[in-house]
């Protein structure tokens, strides 16, 4: 359901006008998204009946328009960057596809599944998604980073859009003074 949410809301976005820079977008739907992620498997636990399925399905449509909103603007900030950059950033969302479906499996197995209690089950979706909660704050964390990385900021300021957004903290950048910068961190950076 959540990509069926995607797919309509960034088809939505594509006609809306931006009034905010990506920065502020994207650090926006993280939140909402962390907050998702934490309220999720509380709602399902303590909210029962139709009042409970509605605010579920409330959670995962709020959940479906940030995760539209980041994949994005995420979208939008690689562009501006080599070719390399939008190749490793959807190596990066099949890699979080395959750890965040390997820990699924991990926590089924240790707390059990199906024929598991209910104690069980319920606190093997509370770990589950406190990790994926635990993991978009540091995607937070890593995008702040991000816009620090001398490389970054290179592009950004060649690309003119986001100039007014970086601007202020933006030193003079060579060439000479981005070659310094490591790849591989950068890459590493760029991924998450």
């Amino acid at each position: 359901m959540n990509f069926v949410l995607n797919v309509v809301f960034q088809f939505i976005y594509l006609f809306t006008p931006k009034k905010f820079s990506h920065k502020t977008q994207i650090l926006f739907s993280f939140t909402i998204s962390v907050i998702s992620m934490i309220t999720l498997p509380i709602s399902v636990v303590y909210i029962k009946g139709a009042s409970g399925f509605v605010v579920t399905c409330f959670i995962i449509t709020l959940q479906g328009l940030a995760n539209a909103i980041i994949l994005s603007n995420l979208y939008a900030l690689t562009s501006f960057l080599p070719f390399e950059f939008i190749i490793a950033f959807s190596t990066g969302q099949g890699f979080a596809g395959i750890i965040m479906n390997a820990t699924r499996y991990i926590i089924l197995a240790s707390f059990g599944s199906e024929s598991g209690t209910q104690t069980n089950i319920i606190l093997g979706s509370l770990i589950f998604f406190g990790i994926s909660a635990l993991i978009l704050v540091l995607c937070i964390i890593f995008l702040l980073l991000v816009y620090k990385n001398p490389y970054f900021k290179l592009h950004m300021k060649n690309s003119g859009e986001f100039s007014q957004e970086i601007s202020p903290e933006l030193e003079p950048l060579n060439d000479e003074k981005v070659n310094n910068v490591d790849d591989v961190s950068t890459n590493v950076l760029i991924i998450f």
